[in-house]
C-alpha cells in the first residue's frame, strides 16, 4: 500500500505517543515536479529542537534510540530511500524516492479521488500542473475524547508542511508561502479542520510556437513566390 500524506501524519503521532513526546514532531512533505510529469516524493520527519530543548530531553540520547527504525524500514519497503536529517530546527530521517509519474504515485489520503491528485497536462503548445485538493485531518483533533487528549496535544502543537516545487513559476494559488521566482509554493497544515490545496502552474512552449510561427511564414513566402512566378510568367 503507498503511503499516503495523512498515513505518515498518523504513524508520527503515535510513534510520539508511546515516547511520551507531545507536541515535539515536525513532518516536512515535499514533491519536486519535472516539466516531463515524473519527480521526486520525499518526507522528513523527526523532533523539534526547541521543544526537546525546553523539556530538557537529550538530542544525544534520543539519538541513540530506535524510535524511527520501525518507520524506516516501511518506508525502505515503499521503495524509499532513507538518510539521517537534521537542521538548526529539527533531527529526525529524510526519505525520499523517484518516480515516473507523481499523478498515479502521490495520494494524499487513502480514500482521495482522481480530483485530489496533482493533474499533469502537456500538449504541443502548453505544459500544465494543477491541484483541487482536500486534506482531512478533522479526525486527528482529539476534541471530546479523554483517551485522545495526548493526541489532540500532539497534533495541536505538531508542524505540518506540504510543499512542491515546480519547473516554473505558479499562477493562480492558496498557498501559505510562495518564494520569489514563484516556483516553490508551501502549505501549513492544520489539525482539526479540512485543509484546501489549490494551485495551477502553466509554461507556455515558446520553442513549439516559434516553430509554428516559422512555418507559418515559410508557407506564406512560398505562396508569394508561387504567386509572383506565375503574374511573371503571364506578363512575358
Amino acid at each position: 500500500m503507498k503511503r499516503t500524506l495523512k498515513s505518515i501524519i498518523l504513524v508520527v503521532v503515535s510513534v510520539f505517543l508511546l515516547l511520551g513526546l507531545t507536541g515535539c514532531a515536525n513532518i516536512n512533505y515535499e514533491i519536486k515536479l519535472e516539466k516531463d510529469g515524473s519527480g521526486e516524493m520525499s518526507y522528513i520527519m523527526g523532533y523539534d529542537k526547541n521543544f526537546l530543548n525546553s523539556m530538557k530531553v537529550s538530542l544525544e540520547d534520543l539519538k541513540k534510540s530506535n524510535s524511527f527504525d520501525d518507520m524506516k524500514e516501511e518506508a525502505t519497503k515503499e521503495g524509499y530511500t532513507i538518510e539521517e536529517y537534521e537542521d538548526n530546527t529539527t533531527y529526525g530521517f529524510r526519505a525520499y524516492k523517484h518516480v515516473a509519474n507523481v499523478q498515479h504515485e502521490f495520494k494524499v489520503m487513502e480514500d482521495s479521488t482522481e480530483s485530489d491528485a496533482i493533474h499533469y497536462e502537456k500538449s504541443f503548445l502548453k505544459t500544465t500542473f494543477s491541484q483541487n485538493a482536500s486534506i482531512d485531518l478533522k479526525d486527528l483533533s482529539g476534541e471530546g475524547q479523554v483517551e485522545d487528549a495526548l493526541t489532540s496535544a500532539v497534533m495541536g502543537q505538531m508542524k505540518i508542511s506540504y510543499k512542491l516545487i515546480l519547473p516554473f513559476a505558479v499562477g493562480e494559488n492558496n498557498a501559505s508561502s510562495v518564494s520569489e521566482d514563484g516556483k516553490t509554493i508551501e502549505w501549513t497544515l492544520k489539525a482539526g479542520q479540512v485543509n484546501e490545496i489549490n494551485f495551477v502552474a502553466e509554461q507556455t512552449n515558446l520553442v513549439n510556437i516559434a516553430i509554428i510561427a516559422g512555418a507559418v511564414i515559410l508557407f506564406l513566402i512560398l505562396i508569394l513566390a508561387i504567386t509572383s512566378h506565375g503574374k511573371n510568367k503571364k506578363n512575358s
